[in-house]
């Protein structure tokens, strides 16, 4: 895919939004991909070399600590990955004069509930050490006035890596029945919808304008989701809705952080798919049939 730029460099390429990023643009020969065996973004020399090598005119960095409850026990490896390394990437692309695009999450939301979707201007209230290194993330990398886009998004998915879209394959073939919380509630996101997010912004988004929220149309709690993801695939199993306290998790979740799309909208003139849609597309052609077996819980994460 032709994204209208002249070099950009995508860190972070072998995660999944990183092997979205490859599988949606390709491999043209001004977009290059780089998997922590290439570049190890906490170091600072290896990513110094590479920017100053490559020129980059965009840098979309795919990396990040995303393991909610893990972070918890290891919140130094968070902060270095969420944190620190988002901020010396943007100090790296401001010397190059690179547009870096950065990706956030709705976690860095989990206070009272707002009656409406969150918008860019609300003040966050992260619950965990994820939302809390995320929005670190945010504030440094803004903090070094490089030319940046930074999205936010929400209860990420796709065929990559791993997530609750697989994490529900995998215990439907394995258990054959799923119980699911039904009481967090946001928007689940299509990675292959957010390649397509930041596509738009690139080449209609005008000069980058910092943080701007994405996710897909539409609300859902993980129960809603998990019913659609059964449903889409025809497959014959029951999906049992629970409430967040059946499941001890170390990582408090937000219960409503549906994210406001509408600067998206008005910085691009498009809309996103409904949440519904983007799952049909995730699905296309892909997946088997679970075989029943014995019931196994499992949380939205």
């Amino acid at each position: 895919m032709n994204i209208g730029l002249a070099n950009t460099l995508v860190l972070g390429a072998s995660g999944q939004l990183g092997s979205a990023f490859k599988s949606a643009w390709g491999t043209p020969v001004h977009v290059r991909y780089c998997g922590r065996d290439e570049v190890d973004v906490l170091d600072y020399d290896a990513l110094k070399t590479t920017l100053t090598a490559c020129a980059p005119a965009v840098v979309v960095n795919c990396s990040g600590y995303t393991a909610v409850d893990k972070a918890e026990s290891e919140p130094d490896a968070a902060h270095a990955l969420n944190a620190e390394a988002p901020e010396r990437i943007a100090r790296l692309c401001k010397q190059v004069g690179a547009t870096l695009v950065h990706f956030s999450t709705d976690y860095v939301f989990g206070g009272p509930h707002l009656g409406r979707a969150y918008r860019e201007t609300d003040t966050p209230a992260p619950t965990s050490v994820y939302g809390r290194t995320k929005l670190e993330g945010e504030r440094r990398v803004l903090a070094t006035g490089c030319s940046c886009w930074i999205l936010r998004v929400s209860w990420l998915y796709s065929q990559f890596g791993k997530n609750f879209l697989l994490t529900m394959e995998r215990l439907a073939q394995e258990h054959g029945r799923l119980r699911v919380v039904n009481d967090q509630v946001a928007s689940p996101t299509w990675a292959g919808d957010v390649v397509w997010a930041v596509t738009q912004l690139l080449q209609n988004g005008g000069t980058p304008a910092g943080l701007v929220h994405f996710t897909n149309r539409g609300v859902a709690s993980w129960y809603d989701f998990a019913t659609e993801i059964v449903r889409q695939r025809g497959w014959e199993v029951p999906v049992d809705p629970v409430p967040t306290t059946t499941f001890s998790t170390p990582a408090q979740r937000p219960v409503f952080s549906k994210l406001d799309t509408t600067t998206f909208f008005h910085t691009v003139w498009r809309q996103p798919n409904h949440w519904k849609s983007a799952l049909t597309n995730c699905n296309a052609g892909r997946f088997g049939t679970p075989r029943p077996t014995e019931p196994r819980n499992t949380t939205g994460s």
